[in-house]
């Protein structure tokens, strides 16, 4: 899903990447009306190996973050910025 990062927060076992879903606001059947644009959160396991590569491997391929060398300073500069993350590390709504 497509989203616009609003927040990073690193934790001690999950790193949390919260944004706006803006693909749902781009698939509306009226583009001109107001449109609520849901909040959704997506979360990394930071002791499952495979979902640290690929945090790592999205965090690359953002301009913006090409420039940092630790990946706390990769996560700050994502904030703002838009990006595809997939379903898979979705937050399950509580």
């Amino acid at each position: 899903m497509t989203v616009e990062v609003k927040s990073v927060e690193i934790g001690t076992d999950r790193i949390t990447i919260e944004g706006l879903a803006i693909e749902d606001f781009f698939m509306a059947e009226d583009l001109y009306e107001d449109a609520e644009v849901a909040t959704v959160a997506y979360e990394f396991d930071r002791t499952a190996e495979g979902a640290m590569r690929y945090l790592y491997k999205i965090l690359k391929g953002q301009k913006r973050c090409a420039s940092e060398k630790m990946m706390g300073s990769m996560l700050d500069k994502l904030v703002g910025g838009i990006l595809w993350l997939p379903e898979s590390f979705r937050a399950k709504d509580e």
